[in-house]
């Protein structure tokens, strides 16, 4: 993943954040399809954290300024991301149920 510097980037990010957004709108007042209801907040979710942190860190820390993003740190995310939401937080919690 690149930083956030040329328009392509922000366009992608701006691109992924509004489409989650739209997706909540509407997600209650009309009947989606299965992969609609049940995959897109998934799919969708690792690329949106790891853009919207990558924003952060380039802003905030000057060190971090051109970091970038790599394929293992994307790995590790996606790995944690599964083992929590689909392993562990549905033993804690009845409103969390794992695929």
């Amino acid at each position: 993943m690149r930083t956030l510097k040329s328009r392509i980037d922000w366009l992608v990010y701006t691109i992924l954040v509004m489409g989650f957004n739209l997706f909540k709108l509407v997600e209650h007042s009309v009947e989606l399809n299965l992969f609609w209801s049940g995959y897109f907040e998934d799919i969708i979710a690792i690329p949106v954290i790891l853009k919207s942190s990558l924003l952060v860190l380039q802003l905030c820390r000057e060190r971090y300024k051109n970091y970038v993003v790599k394929a293992s740190d994307m790995i590790v995310i996606l790995v944690s991301f599964s083992i929590y939401f689909e392993m562990l937080l549905p033993q804690f919690d009845a409103r969390f149920t794992s695929d």
